[in-house]
């Protein structure tokens, strides 16, 4: 079941071209829920000891990092993202990558299969996502 889920979040996070403005919206949206699910199902593997799993969803989530600026692109605003975003791109991808740093290091740490460093490092996750969103994310 993991595996089919996990099928279906990578193909999410890649899903390209970025054509319209409205379907890099429908994208992104599809892309951070993605990202929420595999950070739950991470949080399940921890448990099982199901460090392969971890690392391979790491990889995503860090693949999702890189991408990330590109599907906010001028023009996309939406009620969830803040205008902020546009105004002061530069900090937003600064956050977008420490995002992608903590996501690889939550991969290197379930390469080691120790399970307190690899939940250390799924907070640090976490921790990314709250700073972006309190600052970028419209409520």
């Amino acid at each position: 079941m993991r595996v089919f889920l996990s099928a279906i979040l990578t193909s999410l996070f890649v899903s390209l071209p970025l054509a319209a403005s409205a379907d890099v919206i429908t994208e992104r949206q599809a892309n951070f829920s993605a990202s929420g699910k595999s950070l739950r199902m991470i949080g399940g593997a921890i448990g099982e000891g199901n460090f392969a799993f971890i690392e391979a969803e790491a990889a995503k989530l860090a693949k999702w990092a890189d991408m990330m600026p590109e599907f906010f692109p001028a023009g996309s605003e939406s009620p969830k993202a803040s205008p902020d975003i546009w105004t002061e791109f530069e900090q937003f991808t600064q956050l977008t990558a420490d995002f992608g740093a903590a996501a690889r290091a939550l991969g290197d740490a379930a390469v080691s299969k120790d399970a307190s460093l690899v939940k250390a490092r799924l907070g640090e996750v976490g921790q990314t996502c709250k700073s972006c969103h309190w600052r970028y994310r419209s409520r």
